[in-house]
């Protein structure tokens, strides 16, 4: 990539683009989430091109850089404004559904409702629990949510130095693709201009459109959860009469096919073996053997027509979590030896800044070592604080030195497939394994025992070089979406909680929702304290494999991305969501397959004069864009539809 020269990207256009996320859309997500479930966001690629557009018709331009900034940065706004109210967004649950769960028939029938800590929910006779007050404003809220928001920017500020580092050992020394960035970052920089790829942006926009109405729309508008297009189709039935256990289905995910278009052929096979090779073939042998028990007695155990969310769900607790621990443990050591001069030249390039490396924004290697090591030891000490049944010499491992092996295997997965690898459950069970007992303190404390977070930032520098970005720019303007998402969400969740109960019959949905989601907390709790999850001996005995796999990678087939595509194979979740850039679901894997398999037929072609090359990642990111459009007008017509049911009439 051309160096260029860095623009800026904090201009007055992008600056009330992302004021308005904070005061339109947010509110709009969470009216959204209390009326009809889910997620809603409008489509940052609808604001790009309408953006662009009305700059092309007062005969301005809007840059790259600014272009990046608004498509890239509703969603921090919207991922910290959830902590006041979106249970389990963003892995966090908001401040207004602690105050249901603590008052729940559930917490009192489980047992919980007495137990709950003073930094995770007000005391249970202040008045925001007693029902005198709903605010956020109240003496009460100061330490949970002083608690939870310390926390956060600890860690957050942790990810960021990591990040720094990884970023010059994938991005800069090793080149990786990072290919949904990249799809991304080129995506935004052709909708500002004009030309044979813009045509080719919009062509692809259109295809996007038609992918979408097929796929989520008519299922989301209609209220039913299938069309004779989009319906999931379930195998486990089927199968189940000679091999009980395994899983397979299909559905129709659109996104998923947008990611294997840009996925090399190799990546996407070695994904499809893990995954099916865990659980269709896995599962069934686990059933066959009794690994994963079939009694009704046990929690999660395997039983007939389980569908595949449910085989995929539980057989990873039962077993196939502790295989992902041991390779991941493989794949984070193993690259520190045998690359550890890509991981000192990285770190002695930031110990003196080049002028190119200043010019891009980059901060120096003593800095980032006094970042991360400071905000590592306050994180242990606040939470050893809070928690001082967790030995803190575990917790200084888990946070120092856990963080960064798991970021260097979650960045490599990141960097070739795009997929965000995840361990489930892992806080859980490293307490379980530790004989730390499972309670309601445990369970809710803030322990940073599995933060991934400085691999969404390698991505995200990704996008800020190719798109000619200062990091120290990119960093600020995500600091400012911090602070946004932080006074909105305070300002709107307690507004909605003032103007009605939550639950209520004003937000219909969270009637079920938050009801559903305080009886699955409670019974994993109980679950927890009697199942196990992580086993040593499955540990190791994957750790050994990993290393096997992993040298053979390396030195045989010189393709260790291939060890990582497999991570992300473990990683998949099942069931039959719409999905996420770069995510890929389980029973929309063949999507990824033939998105893969086009993609390598036209390698060597070009699309509307413009070299495949290069013309995937423009075609990725616009039909990317249509089906988030498509997606965006679903929700907001579901919306409107649901508000009506508080009208008096």
């Amino acid at each position: 990539m051309s160096r260029g020269i860095y623009q800026p990207c904090l201009t007055w256009r992008s600056l009330l683009a992302l004021v308005i996320s904070a005061i339109l859309v947010v509110p709009a997500m969470f009216f959204a989430n209390l009326t009809i479930g889910g997620i809603f966001a409008i489509s940052t690629w609808l604001i790009v091109i309408l953006w662009a557009e009305i700059a092309h018709l007062f005969r301005q331009k809007l840059t790259p850089q600014e272009a990046l900034i608004v498509q890239n940065f509703q969603t921090p706004v919207l991922l910290t404004a959830s902590m006041f109210l979106i249970p389990g967004y963003g892995g966090r649950y908001g401040f207004l559904w602690r105050v249901f769960y603590a008052k729940s028939d559930v917490a009192y029938r489980f047992g919980f409702w007495n137990k709950l800590p003073s930094w995770w929910v007000p005391p249970i006779d202040s008045p925001v629990m007693t029902g005198q007050l709903r605010t956020l404003f109240h003496p009460s809220w100061t330490l949970p949510i002083l608690t939870e928001i310390v926390i956060f920017l600890l860690s957050w500020i942790m990810s960021l130095s990591l990040g720094l580092l990884l970023y010059q050992v994938f991005v800069v020394a090793q080149r990786m693709e990072f290919p949904m960035q990249t799809a991304t970052a080129l995506g935004v920089t052709v909708v500002t201009e004009r030309g044979r790829e813009h045509r080719l942006f919009m062509v692809a926009t259109a295809l996007g459109l038609i992918m979408g109405f097929l796929g989520p729309f008519f299922p989301m508008v209609s209220g039913v959860t299938s069309t004779a297009v989009a319906a999931p189709i379930s195998l486990n039935w089927t199968l189940e009469q000679f091999m009980p256990g395994a899983s397979l289905g299909f559905y129709f995910d659109p996104l998923t096919f947008v990611v294997g278009l840009l996925l090399d052929l190799k990546i996407v096979l070695a994904i499809l073996g893990a995954a099916y090779g865990a659980y269709f073939v896995g599962n069934h042998l686990l059933v066959r053997y009794g690994i994963w028990p079939t009694s009704t007695e046990v929690l999660g155990a395997w039983m007939p027509g389980a569908m595949e969310n449910y085989c995929i769900w539980w057989s990873q607790l039962h077993f196939w979590t502790s295989v992902q621990i041991g390779l991941a443990v493989a794949g984070a050591i193993l690259p520190l030896f045998l690359n550890w001069k890509v991981f000192q030249t990285a770190a002695s390039s930031l110990r003196r800044l080049s002028d190119v490396a200043r010019k891009e924004g980059l901060i120096s290697f003593k800095w980032l070592l006094v970042m991360y090591f400071t905000c590592g030891l306050l994180i242990v000490g606040i939470t050893s604080w809070i928690l001082p049944e967790f030995p803190w010499y575990y917790n200084l491992f888990f946070v120092l030195v856990w963080t960064f092996m798991i970021n260097v295997v979650a960045t490599g997965a990141s960097g070739v497939t795009s997929g965000t690898f995840n361990i489930p459950w892992f806080k859980q069970g490293v307490l379980q394994a530790l004989g730390v007992p499972i309670n309601q303190r445990t369970w809710w404390a803030p322990l940073q025992l599995m933060n991934i977070g400085a691999a969404s930032w390698v991505g995200s520098f990704k996008m800020a070089r190719i798109a000619r970005i200062r990091i120290t720019e990119y960093i600020k303007a995500y600091l400012l979406c911090l602070a946004l998402g932080l006074t909105s969400g305070l300002i709107y969740a307690s507004l909605l909680w003032n103007l009605a109960p939550i639950p209520s019959g004003v937000y219909p949905q969270t009637m079920i929702t938050w009801l559903n989601t305080a009886y699955w907390q409670a019974l994993w709790i109980k679950w927890f304290q009697t199942g196990i999850v992580i086993k040593p001996h499955v540990v190791l005995w994957s750790a050994a494999l990993g290393t096997a796999m992993y040298l053979g990678f390396q030195f045989l087939l010189r393709q260790v991305g291939l060890y990582y595509a497999m991570l992300i194979g473990l990683s998949l979740s099942g069931g039959f969501g719409f999905g996420t850039y770069g995510y890929l679901l389980y029973d929309s894997l063949p999507l990824a397959l033939i998105g893969s398999l086009i993609g390598r037929l036209l390698r060597r072609r070009s699309v509307l004069g413009v070299e495949w090359s290069r013309a995937r990642y423009i075609i990725a990111s616009g039909i990317g864009a249509g089906i988030s459009i498509v997606y965006t007008l679903a929700v907001a017509l579901v919306l409107i539809q649901k508000a009506q049911w508080v009208l008096p009439y």
